[in-house]
């Protein structure tokens, strides 16, 4: 699916938690760490919105996560706040995650 700044698979179970994968800079979300949190998300219950995109070494990493973690988030926009599975760079992600859920609960 088409996210904007980047592509996405849904896994959805038709719950309505959404767990959120972000690759890494040169780390898919098929390789094993990525995967394997997939399928646990899966059989806890979760749905899961695994984002697809490589970094291409010349952007700004920063505005790269937020852009990818911005556009997830709102595709995933529910009663719930997503939970976010990061690899290295898209760690960065963090802040923006958990400004995001603050506002939803306040």
């Amino acid at each position: 699916m088409d996210l904007g700044p980047c592509h996405g698979q849904a896994f959805d179970v038709g719950a309505e938690r959404w767990a959120i994968l972000l690759p890494g800079a040169g780390y898919t979300v098929t390789s094993p760490l990525l995967w394997f949190a997939r399928e646990a998300a899966l059989a806890g219950g979760w749905n899961v919105l695994a984002v697809s995109d490589t970094f291409n070494g010349t952007d700004d990493p920063l505005r790269w996560v937020e852009e990818r973690a911005e556009a997830a988030i709102q595709h995933v926009d529910g009663p719930t706040p997503p939970l976010l599975i990061a690899k290295s760079l898209t760690s960065l992600a963090a802040p923006l995650a958990a400004g995001w859920a603050c506002r939803r609960c306040g």
